[in-house]
């Protein structure tokens, strides 16, 4: 009687810790902390934050419309001014909107290196463009420095990369330095389009290659190129560093960039990156310890989607929340959260998943 006793007891205190790792685990996952806040029929192709609750789309389907949502009451509203504005100049595509949330700016479906930017009611129309010559093609997407007056993108010219300011006040260039060719920016005479992050606290802006063709790297971890520069005036004082990401099956072991549905975005304060990426899942502190003494308790690694912040060096990891998926699946057969978006107060971030718009909070 009593050892039948003591056997029940262990037994029921297996089973609740079981439970108890598989609670902490479901707890973990990103539908699970994140907050639907709006159904998508379709995904946007692009999107920007107005407010801490509104955001302004582009739609494809049924037609190609820009909405101004309302997260909050669910109202949409279409943009009529500023698609009447833009719409014939160009193909819809990317756009940014300005740090104070008051205009947009968009590349040229018409002519190459040509910007256009237009307040959000579309009451005016600014056209900034660049002849070829010294530049011939665009390598980078564009971002808007603090004042929301001038930008920055990056054009290729003869032998090298140069970061070039344009802005609302005056037509021609600002300013411009050339950069050389960052690790990762080309592939023999292929150039490689460049993402830029944005503006950094010390007023650099940071960079990282879009995408690279894979180079398997010998280190346990990936290494991801980042870059940032100086375009104040002075010397671009090139800085380039990496930082490590855990490899995650075979479609996630290159170095140099992120695969292609990864996804890295700074703060718009420029203190922090957010990341949707490829990792190993690690045991919880308490499985792992329990492991140690009661095998049933071992898992081995099993590859998720993480949703995580760092700060810009990489160091500082902070896991949101994670989503499983097939390793043996390439990365377009696997349903992926996408569009990460940092909202303008720097406290919470914003993805799409599954046809709909949810936030989490970024602490």
């Amino acid at each position: 009687m009593k050892w039948g006793l003591i056997v029940l007891l262990g037994g029921g205190i297996m089973v609740g810790l079981v439970l108890l790792t598989r609670l902490l685990s479901d707890s973990s996952l990103l539908t699970a902390r994140a907050t639907q806040v709006a159904v998508l029929p379709t995904p946007p192709m692009n999107y920007a934050w107005v407010s801490d609750h509104e955001f302004i789309m582009h739609a494809s389907y049924p037609e190609r419309s820009l909405l101004r949502v309302d997260t909050r009451t669910g109202a949409r509203t279409a943009m009529a001014g500023l698609q009447k504005c833009i719409g014939k100049e160009r193909d819809y595509g990317t756009f940014a909107l300005s740090p104070d949330g008051t205009r947009t700016l968009w590349k040229s479906g018409e002519v190459a290196l040509e910007i256009l930017s237009s307040p959000l009611d579309g009451s005016s129309l600014t056209k900034r463009s660049l002849k070829p010559g010294v530049f011939w093609v665009d390598a980078s997407d564009f971002v808007w420095m603090p004042d929301s007056r001038q930008w920055v993108q990056l054009l290729a010219g003869t032998g090298r990369l140069y970061a070039v300011v344009e802005g609302l006040d005056s037509p021609g260039i600002i300013r411009q330095n050339a950069i050389g060719i960052p690790k990762g920016t080309a592939n023999g005479f292929d150039l490689i389009p460049t993402h830029l992050l944005g503006c950094t606290q010390t007023g650099r802006i940071l960079a990282t290659p879009a995408w690279y063709d894979g180079v398997l790297g010998q280190n346990p971890q990936r290494q991801i190129n980042f870059f940032e520069f100086s375009v104040d005036g002075g010397p671009a004082q090139l800085r380039e560093y990496t930082i490590g990401l855990p490899k995650a099956g075979k479609f996630y072991e290159s170095d140099i960039a992120l695969a292609h549905n990864e996804e890295v975005e700074m703060s718009p304060q420029g203190d922090r990156l957010a990341w949707i990426v490829h990792v190993m899942e690690e045991e919880p502190p308490l499985q792992k310890w329990l492991a140690r003494w009661i095998p049933l308790f071992k898992k081995e690694p099993h590859p998720r989607i993480e949703l995580r912040t760092s700060k810009l060096d990489g160091s500082d990891v902070r896991a949101l929340g994670y989503l499983d998926f097939d390793p043996e699946k390439p990365p377009y057969a696997n349903t992926n959260p996408s569009g990460l978006r940092w909202l303008p107060d720097g406290q919470r971030l914003s993805f799409i998943y599954e046809d709909a718009m949810w936030t989490i909070s970024a602490r």
